[in-house]
């Protein structure tokens, strides 16, 4: 029965922020108990907690400042996909902006080209984050409107939230926001030289940088039958950290999404680099008369050995990777989480 009290003060005092939640889960857990009989039964306790209604709209009760754009019901989950969601489009906007602005320029000037630069990013980034804000809270506004009369369901102290063990590993939300921002902004600049076929390589001859001739690496029918799969690679990727930062911790979901989200990308390597016909023959031919190779043939299962040892090194370090996670899962840490 203490456990039913204990975890609907959790979830409230959990919405709030850090320096409130002390005193807050004092005073509720004393009004709680002034609303309970001496000895109170399961049924007491939950009629009493039932009576002081759903812990995130008693939680906007404790705020110093109310907020009613989007109720008090649905405020958290919004700033959560808010946050995330303005990463995400400002990390591409800013990519794909400086990508165009740079390849293309208008000005034939060197100030002209930085005013260029800097005058279209930012007039693109803040246009991406205006949408993206709008586009968010009119989604809330209408989950808030329509949910309402929908959720015919009562609230019930049954559908508490576990409490969080107190060892548990928590999750940096720094390192979740900056994961995101990663997979974003490189997930980008490579989906945009495939979907080019820019991808070129280069070696140093006699003091000067020989890019291939300036012929693209790949194949192309490879590389567009490649492409959504890889975005897809890179949304895993961008999900398996709004998880982390959602969760905020160690546990079989995250773990769960961490594993996914490696075994997806190793095996998308994989296959990558054991496609047929993935090498460009016009690169092949110009790269084997450079190096004075035999033949294509011998120069491109030279590379080919070179990628799948290079994959096989990183698979080495997934695999440690996912073992030291679930091993976090399984014996968490020591230390209390305060």
């Amino acid at each position: 029965m203490k456990d039913l009290i204990e975890r609907y003060v959790y979830d409230v005092t959990r919405r709030l922020p850090e320096n409130t939640r002390a005193e807050v889960a004092k005073e509720l857990n004393a009004n709680i108990g002034d609303m309970l009989p001496e000895q109170p039964a399961e049924a007491d306790i939950v009629k009493v907690l039932t009576t002081l209604g759903e812990p995130r709209e008693l939680a906007a009760g404790y705020r110093t400042t109310q907020r009613y754009l989007i109720s008090p019901k649905w405020m958290d989950e919004y700033l959560m996909v808010l946050k995330i969601v303005l990463i995400v489009l400002a990390a591409i906007s800013l990519v794909f902006t400086l990508i165009e602005t740079l390849t293309d320029p208008q000005a034939t000037t060197v100030i002209g080209m930085i005013a260029e630069v800097f005058g279209t990013t930012f007039s693109e980034v803040i246009s991406s984050l205006f949408h993206g804000f709008t586009l968010v809270t009119l989604i809330f506004v209408a989950i808030d409107h329509y949910g309402s009369k929908c959720d015919k369901e009562p609230w019930s102290p049954k559908s508490l939230p576990e409490l969080p063990k107190d060892n548990v590993r928590k999750i940096s939300r720094t390192e979740s926001i900056i994961g995101m921002m990663m997979a974003t902004i490189f997930g980008a600049i490579f989906a945009y030289l495939l979907l080019n076929n820019q991808l070129y390589i280069a070696w140093f001859d006699e003091g000067t940088w020989n890019i291939g001739a300036g012929i693209p690496l790949f194949n192309d029918a490879v590389i567009l039958a490649f492409l959504p799969v890889y975005v897809a690679s890179v949304v895993v990727t961008i999900a398996d950290h709004a998880v982390k930062l959602k969760v905020g911790h160690w546990n079989v979901a995250t773990a769960v999404s961490h594993t996914i989200e490696h075994l997806f990308s190793i095996v998308l390597m994989i296959v990558f680099v054991n496609t047929p016909n993935l090498l460009n023959a016009a690169f092949l031919d110009h790269a084997a008369a450079f190096f004075e190779s035999p033949s294509t043939t011998v120069l491109a299962e030279g590379i080919a050995s070179a990628a799948t040892g290079i994959v096989t090194f990183i698979a080495i370090f997934v695999v440690i990777d996912l073992i030291v996670t679930w091993v976090r899962v399984f014996r968490p840490s020591r230390r209390s989480v305060k």
